[in-house]
Parts: C-alpha cells; sequence; structure tokens
C-alpha cells in the first residue's frame, strides 16, 4: 500500500550537515542522514519499515496530518515522505539484517531504525537518538 506522511526534517547539532528526521503521525520513526537527500532516503526506508510492521500487526494506521498544520522553528524543514509497503515488503526479507527494531518497556512503543553499514559515526549517532526517544539504552 502506498503511504505519505509529513516528517520533520531537523539539522543535527553534533554531527554537520547531518538530518534527524522524524514523522508527527508515526512516532516511532525516527531517522537520520548525512545531508538533505541521505536524510530523505532514509525516512523513505524507516517509514516503510514502520508501517509495513503495523500492517503485520494489525495496528490501527494514523491518518497523515495536513501539511498546513504542522508548526516548527525555522531551522527545520517540512516535506513529504512516500513509501509502498508492497515494495517494501518484497525487499525486506533480503535486507533483514539492515533493519532492526526495539521495544521501549518506557513508551511501550517498538522503534525502528535503518542500519548503514556505510557510515559508523551516523550508525553510533542513530543509536544515540534512538536510546534518547525510546527511553532504553539500545548501544548495548
Amino acid at each position: 500500500m502506498r503511504y505519505v506522511y509529513p516528517a520533520i526534517f531537523t539539522p543535527d547539532t553534533e554531527l554537520e550537515n547531518y538530518y534527524v528526521v522524524e514523522f508527527p503521525d508515526i512516532e516511532v520513526a525516527v531517522t537520520q542522514g548525512k545531508n538533505f537527500s541521505g536524510a530523505y532516503h532514509m525516512a523513505e526506508d524507516v517509514l516503510g519499515l514502520a508501517l509495513m510492521t503495523m500492517e503485520n500487526e494489525d495496528a490501527k494506521i494514523p491518518k497523515a496530518t495536513d501539511l498546513k498544520s504542522i508548526e516548527v522553528d525555522d531551522d527545520k524543514i517540512v516535506g513529504l515522505v512516500e513509501t509502498d509497503t508492497c515494495a517494501y515488503r518484497k525487499i525486506f526479507d533480503k535486507e533483514r539484517n539492515l533493519h532492526e527494531a526495539w521495544y521501549s518497556p518506557i513508551t511501550e512503543r517498538k522503534f525502528f531504525v535503518i542500519k548503514s553499514n556505510d557510515d559508523e559515526e551516523l550508525c553510533e549517532r542513530l543509536l544515540e537518538l534512538l536510546s534518547k526517544v525510546s527511553g532504553v539504552n539500545v548501544s548495548d
């Protein structure tokens, strides 16, 4: 199924030219990328993984917030991200080692991460962000 959701792209304060991506409607989907283009592609993946998992669990898929109603600080960018869970499902099993999910007993939610073996610094920062968002130390 095809989905389009608004995403908030925030420049990372610790890594130059990196962006953190969050989805107001899909709180468990958090990622980061080197430059805006990289962050956008990571956002497509994490959104696809989160929504595919929600479909598998028969969870209610939230309605996308109207882009015009999202207010952010001047340094943030709001954009639409599209994903297709049918297409994503076809490649998921082939690349399962690039995807991880953690359960947070604090928030009682799963959090999803798309790993990238290309950039160790990015992976470490993403794990830090996931720990912060989920309340669970996921780097062990």
